[in-house]
C-alpha cells in the first residue's frame, strides 16, 4: 500500500518549460487531500526547488536537495546535512581538470561555477536533453536565466578557490562537459578517489557527493522519520542519479522521457515529463483513477 510518493524534478515533475505542470500540481493536491505523504528528491538546490514549488502554491512538502546531501522539513528547516570534505572535492578537481570541463560548488547556501558563457551553453544542452519539446532558443533563454538566478558566483581560478574557501561546507560538486556519456568517459579517472557517489542527471554532467548522499538514502531515512516501511513509498524519476530510490522503493516509476538504465530499473513506466507524466502515475498507481 502506497503511503508516500518521492518525486524527482527535473525531467519528471517539470514540463517542457521547466516549470511544475498544472496537472502534476493538481494530482499531487489530490494525493495530499487523500492522506498520501509527498516529498521532492532533486539535485538542484533548496532555493531552487521551494521556489518551484511556491509558483505553484504546493505546500507541506519535504525537499530532499543536491541528490541526497541536505534534507529539509516541510518549512525549509534543515533536518540532515552531509558534507563533501574538501581532501575529496580537491582530489576530483585535480583528476580531471585537464579534460574539457566546467565545475560547480554547492555549499551549504552558495553556488560557485566557472567560465559563465560555457555553462550557458552547457546548460543549453542539458534542459533540450531532458525536455523533448523544448526549442533551443526556448533552451538558451532558460539556460540564461537559470544561470544568472542560481549561480551567483564566478571565478577565476577554481583551485585556488577551492584551496582557500572556508565560509562554508561543500556538499555537491556538477562536472558538465561536451562528451555525450560524461559519467562513462569521467568515472574511470575518479575511480581511485574513495568516500564519493557519482551520478548524472543528464549526459553531459556528473554530479558528486558524499557516499552517503543519495537520493535512496535520504529518502530511506525520511520514510523512517515518518514511520512509513520503504515498500510502501512510491518513488518517479528519469535519469542516473534517481536510481538510489528508485531500486529501493516498493513501487518504482520510470518516465517515459527517462534514459534506459532507469526504465530497467523501474518496475512501471508512466508518460514523459511533457506529458505529466506524474499525475498519470498518481492518478493510476495512487489514486486509483480510470
Amino acid at each position: 500500500m502506497i503511503q508516500l510518493i518521492a518525486t524527482d524534478m527535473d525531467g519528471t515533475l517539470l514540463g517542457s518549460e521547466a516549470k511544475i505542470t498544472d496537472d502534476n500540481a493538481r494530482a499531487i493536491r489530490d494525493a495530499q487531500a487523500e492522506g498520501f505523504k509527498v516529498v521532492v528528491a532533486t539535485g538542484r538546490e533548496y532555493a531552487s526547488a521551494s521556489e518551484l514549488l511556491a509558483e505553484k502554491k504546493l505546500e507541506n512538502i519535504q525537499i530532499i536537495c543536491l541528490n541526497g546531501a541536505q534534507t529539509r522539513s516541510e518549512k525549509g528547516e534543515l533536518i540532515e546535512e552531509i558534507v563533501l570534505p574538501s581532501k575529496e572535492i580537491l582530489a576530483v578537481y585535480n583528476a580531471i581538470k585537464n579534460e574539457k570541463v566546467i565545475f560547480q560548488v554547492y555549499t551549504s547556501d552558495d553556488v560557485f561555477g566557472e567560465k559563465r558563457e560555457e555553462t550557458i551553453s552547457l546548460l543549453t544542452e542539458y534542459f533540450l536533453s531532458i525536455n523533448e519539446e523544448m526549442t533551443k532558443d526556448g533552451a538558451e533563454k532558460l539556460s540564461t536565466k537559470f544561470t544568472d538566478a542560481h549561480i551567483p558566483h564566478f571565478v577565476d581560478d577554481f583551485q585556488e578557490f577551492l584551496n582557500t574557501y572556508t565560509e562554508n561546507s561543500f556538499l555537491k560538486i556538477i562536472v558538465s562537459g561536451y562528451h555525450a556519456d560524461m559519467i562513462g568517459y569521467l568515472s574511470p579517472k575518479l575511480a581511485h578517489i574513495e568516500n564519493i557517489a557519482i551520478s548524472a542527471s543528464g549526459g553531459n554532467n556528473i554530479e558528486i557527493t558524499h557516499i552517503n548522499a543519495q537520493k535512496g538514502i535520504a529518502l530511506t531515512n525520511l520514510a523512517d522519520n515518518l514511520g512509513i516501511d520503504i515498500a510502501n513509498v512510491m518513488a518517479l524519476g528519469d535519469n542516473l542519479n534517481d536510481i538510489s530510490m528508485l531500486s529501493i522503493v516498493g513501487h518504482s516509476v520510470a518516465m517515459g522521457n527517462g534514459v534506459q538504465e532507469v526504465k530497467n530499473t523501474a518496475l512501471y513506466t508512466t508518460k514523459p515529463n511533457y506529458e505529466s507524466g506524474v499525475a498519470y502515475a498518481i492518478d493510476k498507481y495512487v489514486l486509483n483513477k480510470k
